[in-house]
């Protein structure tokens, strides 16, 4: 499922915004629904209303769903593998030096815990 809205405007573009809406800035709308874009049926009941409100051929307005529907598929393609891909760890790294500096520490603590009892005996 694809649920979108969107949005047809008097110079025939289109704006979609899956799960949200869509805007247009400066431009007359025509037509604005939400639906399953994977839904033939609802491709077809905006394409029918589009057409009967802007007089374009609903054949046009069908084509141009398709496409959106492509674009779409590609976004969340994209959204997806960018998802998928690993994060940098956000930790501190120590460099080397440090490394070298904190096991010393480390170990000339435990030489001097091993010489000294913890409870007397």
């Amino acid at each position: 499922m694809m649920k979108v809205n969107v949005l047809m405007s008097m110079d025939g573009r289109y704006a979609a915004a899956p799960g949200g809406s869509a805007s247009v800035v400066n431009r007359e709308i025509i037509h604005v629904d939400s639906f399953d874009l994977y839904s033939a049926k609802h491709r077809q009941a905006f394409g029918r209303v589009a057409a009967t409100e802007s007089g374009i051929e609903d054949k046009t307005i069908q084509r141009d769903l398709g496409k959106l529907l492509l674009q779409l598929e590609g976004l969340q393609d994209k959204a997806i593998q960018e998802a998928l891909q690993p994060k940098e760890p956000t930790g501190y790294t120590m460099e080397d030096t440090e490394r070298e500096q904190a096991l010393t520490l480390l170990k000339d603590n435990e030489s001097a815990q091993e010489s000294t009892p913890v409870f007397p005996t």
